[in-house]
């Protein structure tokens, strides 16, 4: 399995749990290239999007579907999150996603998220803010704040997108949509 994760913070959290478990160490390769850039096997028999097609822009989605329908066996799924779904219309509120106590330390990760106008895209996007903290002992001792802007897409441009003729599309549950490479696809 190759992981790609160009995050250095999220990264370095997958690496972690990845050494920790026997059962991954050794079939995990984590790569910290952009997916369009990154390392990839000359065939793939699969792969899961996880939010990642919402991060590019227009040329990088279409960069992506080239180099998957390049890369990707005949009828190999891609597995497409259902994340997103557009700007919201209004702000998330801040919410607790997780939480673990280690030690006498309590680690938080915290989710909002906002609709805003990008004036140099000029184009609506999402602004995404987690929020990590540690408590000792009940109070804060640290705390981290990361933004990221994904395009803030919705599911109907990304699956408009992918080129059919290349690639099919399978709906498969709320979750996730099954995106295929066509079998005649000549590489």
């Amino acid at each position: 399995m190759i992981a790609v994760e160009p995050d250095p913070l999220m990264r370095a959290l997958l690496m972690r749990r990845v050494a920790d478990d026997e059962l991954l160490r050794d079939r995990v390769t984590v790569v910290p290239e952009p997916i369009t850039e990154c390392w990839l096997p000359a065939e793939s028999g699969g792969a899961l999007l996880f939010n990642v097609i919402y991060f590019l822009s227009e040329p990088a989605r279409e960069a992506f579907w080239e180099r998957m329908s390049q890369v990707m066996v005949p009828g190999a799924p891609i597995l497409l999150s259902r994340s997103y779904g557009g700007v919201p219309v209004t702000e998330v509120p801040m919410t607790l996603l997780r939480k673990a106590t280690i030690g006498r330390q309590e680690y938080q990760r915290w989710f909002a998220a906002r609709p805003f106008f990008d004036q140099r895209s000029r184009e609506d996007r999402v602004e995404i803010i987690n929020t990590y903290r540690v408590l000792r002992d009940g109070e804060q001792v640290r705390e981290v704040v990361t933004r990221i802007t994904p395009q803030g897409l919705d599911e109907e441009t990304v699956l408009g997108e992918i080129p059919i003729g290349r690639f099919s599309i399978e709906e498969l549950d709320e979750r996730y949509v099954a995106v295929r490479r066509a079998p005649d696809l000549r590489r």
